[in-house]
């Protein structure tokens, strides 16, 4: 078994579901794998064997090195000194054979440790079916003399190996595709043993002074046997030899491992000094034949040293199989012009399975990262690696086991590289976690994308580029010197004609992971949110499931009698007069104390229970305009009653799925993860404070919706090209509510200054200026920490969208300056 014998399992291993337990199936190819002719492999089986024996030349080589023809012609003739000569021959080739012997050892251990990687996020029991005429990790040496045949290198590789499979809790069942035995000498009864057992049959105790060459203890194919059956035992699987039958072998290992349960055993005898102990389990059942492993080694406690974490990592990044200990999703982009080769790497780490230490009410704990880049032959040709400590408080990794821990790293990739492999190694628990990502993705696929995150020359201010110009403005006018990198900030898209002509981000998404904010990252929309609520309530009235002139007591009839005349019409464009919620909460809290907190949100059904608890609006519908959330709050709700759906699974199957908005949804606290997140902050005096959630972060209806530049830009397609409506159906969208004359208007008082004299009407979920020589439909949002616009110049045919998670910024003000580009560009 040679050099390529990690490839060659990765190669021929293929998985197969069964009942309790998962089957792997491994065939290895080799000079004594000649399966007979009525042994009935299936033709998966014999696609498997090919795939094995295109790596035979190379293995070929090495089996023949490691068993070596111990022939002595000269011995017949009586000629003593002949026979010297020949026997030191022989003792030469034996030590020769013992050094591939160990070294397929090794690479063999290397391997099932590999698989064990692989599969370790696979919960249960895994049986791995071995199919070889010649098993790769003999525990047996050749020579005598200065090698001790009981040489404790293979047993430590097969120990190694057996823990790592007994690790994840999978079982070697070997199948000898070898046949019946042609030697007497073989003995398919002798036992296998156990690992680290000094007294068992597998160290060949009684034949330590026996040459090389006899034909008993020393014979080749009972020392693969006996090899077999010490991994069998070792791991709780079974082996199978001495019969022609590989299918009959197969059926039976399947069969073996079809019901299996598990048993935790916690030992306290605090002698953890790496020896082997055996386990014993007994059952009363009549009948019942108990499978499982012999015994475990008493493990001292895992260090945390730099070296063993690099030789642990260095292993694994030469494994042609990804490790799944740890759940990895690594994404990277151009940093820069794409023939400097620089790149950003994100590597999202799912934080739950870290093994961390608890410690005066913190979280500690150690990661190690490793990037290696490989060549076209699998060659490393750069390799960087880097050591995070972790002391998070309890409110932060929770944060983190919700969301994930996101770390960033900027590489030069080489010229040689056409991969790069990520890995991270929890410390704690030894657990790991790999991603292999092709170098074409990180450099070609961003190559002709608008700039993200390219921070300008601003030396020489203001560039004659309107883009950099204005890229330059931004940068200057709000992260003084480097702050960029470590302020909350906002995203930029800007587009024109349909196109996209100016996308960009600036500072971070949270002041933990100081992840730069780039066009995937989602941002809370707040009151953004009500064009696809209203978009909700016309997609069921085009359903004919609901029209705007029905009431409130319509669809809720044990809504008071004030709601007999408020329409859905009037919930829309915000002339219902129904009592803002916000100050409901605030008396209910007067008379009973605090009720609702950032942490005991109200929900949407509270706020409809405290607006049926009021005798009356607060003025008559239809006879003046007041900005409403409540209004949007119940719109929800009426989209949820009469779709019979969760407000937010309508909106996904009618709206997000269908226009491949994939980031965007309506978010529940501890219902779902919102991905690549921003965290809201608020500026006070000097520093930012992360206020991301207040009592009112959970409704839905009027601005519950987490969304990114990407999936709004597909939302203005949409909206341009009416693929939810027809362009007659969305007409009252667009159509400013006409009230009676001298009628009261009256903004929030969130709306941005900069965008207050541009709110002349309003629709449904759009505010208008359709007087303008541009005219323009458009919203915001602002909650805690949050602040949004979004400008659509329906004859420019031009949009621009703002995204800001932090409180000190005029998102519209930030938008109008991109309009003065937007505008004028060709």
């Amino acid at each position: 078994m040679g050099p390529t014998v990690a490839k060659q399992l990765a190669l021929a291993y293929a998985a197969a579901g069964l009942a309790n337990a998962i089957s792997l199936i491994i065939v290895l190819g080799s000079a004594n794998a000649n399966p007979t002719p009525n042994s009935g492999q299936e033709p998966k089986i014999r696609t498997l064997v090919a795939a094995a024996n295109a790596f035979q030349p190379d293995e070929q080589a090495l089996h023949d090195a490691s068993h070596p023809d111990y022939s002595n012609p000269i011995a017949s003739t009586g000629d003593k000194d002949w026979a010297a000569l020949q026997a030191a021959v022989n003792q030469t080739d034996a030590r020769i054979a013992d050094q591939y012997k160990l070294r397929s050892a090794e690479i063999t251990a290397h391997a099932l440790e590999a698989i064990s990687n692989h599969l370790a996020i696979i919960p249960g029991r895994k049986n791995l079916l071995w199919v070889s005429g010649s098993f790769p990790a003999n525990i047996l040496l050749e020579a005598v003399g200065s090698i001790d045949r009981r040489n404790e290198s293979t047993q430590k590789y097969s120990a190694a190996a057996a823990q790592a499979l007994n690790r994840v809790n999978i079982a070697v069942y070997p199948v000898d595709a070898g046949g019946i035995a042609p030697d007497a000498a073989i003995d398919p009864g002798r036992p296998g043993g156990d690992i680290g057992d000094p007294k068992s049959s597998l160290y060949c105790g009684d034949c330590s002074e026996e040459a090389p060459g006899t034909s008993s203890a020393m014979n080749v194919r009972q020392n693969a046997r006996d090899t077999e059956r010490m991994f069998a035992d070792a791991t709780g699987g079974l082996a199978f030899y001495g019969s022609n039958d590989i299918r009959g072998a197969m059926k039976g290992s399947f069969e073996d491992g079809r019901y299996g349960y598990t048993i935790g055993f916690y030992p306290d005898h605090g002698q953890w000094n790496g020896k082997f102990r055996k386990i014993k389990v007994q059952v009363s059942a009549s009948g019942a034949h108990l499978r499982y492993r012999n015994g475990y080694f008493v493990e001292a406690e895992h260090t945390n040293s730099e070296k063993q974490a690099k030789a642990e990592l260095q292993q694994a990044t030469m494994s042609p199989l990804n490790a799944t200990g740890l759940g990895l999703i690594v994404s990277g982009k151009l940093s820069g012009p794409a023939a400097d080769r620089k790149v950003e790497v994100h590597v999202a780490l799912d934080a739950k399975p870290l093994q961390l230490r608890d410690d005066h009410r913190h979280r500690k704990g150690i990661l190690d990262l490793y990037f290696v880049q490989h060549g076209l032959q699998g060659e490393t040709v750069a390799a960087e690696s880097q050591r995070i400590g972790l002391n998070l408080e309890e409110k932060q990794y929770q944060s983190l086991a919700q969301a994930g821990l996101v770390l960033a790293r900027h590489l030069t990739i080489s010229p040689q590289a056409s991969e790069l492999r990520v890995l991270v190694r929890d410390a704690d628990s030894h657990a790991l976690g790999s991603v292999t990502v092709p170098v074409t993705e990180l450099l070609g696929g961003m190559q002709a994308a608008p700039a993200k995150m390219a921070l300008p020359d601003c030396a020489n201010w203001p560039p004659s580029d309107k883009f950099t110009a204005l890229n330059c403005e931004y940068l200057q006018s709000f992260f003084p010197a480097d702050s960029v990198n470590e302020s909350p900030g906002f995203a930029v898209l800007m587009k024109a004609d349909g196109k996209i002509a100016f996308e960009s981000g600036y500072g971070v998404r949270d002041l933990r992971s100081k992840i730069k904010i780039d066009a995937q990252t989602d941002f809370r929309l707040a009151s953004f949110t009500k064009q696809f609520t209203a978009m909700a309530i016309m997609l069921l009235v085009h359903d004919g499931k609901l029209r705007y002139d029905e009431t409130l007591t319509d669809v809720f009839p044990e809504f008071p009698a004030y709601g007999k005349q408020i329409t859905v019409r009037n919930l829309l464009n915000h002339t219902g007069g129904l009592p803002d919620y916000e100050d409901l909460m605030d008396a209910a809290e007067k008379t009973k104390g605090q009720i609702w907190s950032a942490e005991k949100q109200i929900q949407d059904a509270e706020v409809l229970q405290l607006l049926e608890k009021t005798s009356q609006g607060k003025f008559a519908p239809g006879t003046k305009w007041e900005y409403s959330n409540s209004g949007y709050v119940v719109l929800g709700l009426v989209v949820a009653k009469v779709s019979g759906k969760a407000f937010g699974e309508f909106l996904h199957e009618r709206i997000f799925a269908p226009l491949k908005m994939n980031h965007s949804l309506v978010f529940e606290k501890g219902n779902g993860e919102v991905a690549n997140r921003a965290y809201g902050y608020s500026k006070k005096e000097n520093d930012f404070v992360e206020t991301d959630q207040s009592s009112t972060s959970a409704t839905q209806g009027d601005g519950g919706i987490y969304s990114n530049l990407e999936d709004l830009s597909k939302w203005d397609q949409a909206l341009r090209e009416h693929t939810l409506l027809s362009e007659e159906d969305f007409l009252p969208a667009i159509t400013p509510v006409k009230l009676p004359p001298g009628a009261g208007v009256k903004l929030a008082q969130d709306v941005p200054a900069s965008l207050r004299g541009q709110a002349s009407g309003y629709g449904f979920g759009w505010f208008l200026n359709l007087q303008e020589p541009r005219p323009l439909m458009w919203h915001y949002g602002d909650t805690m920490g949050f602040r949004s616009a979004i400008l659509r110049y329906t004859r420019d045919k031009a949009t621009v969208i703002v995204l800001c998670n932090r409180n000190d910024l005029d998102p519209g003000a930030l938008a109008l300056k991109a309009t003065e580009l937007i505008i004028s560009v060709d």
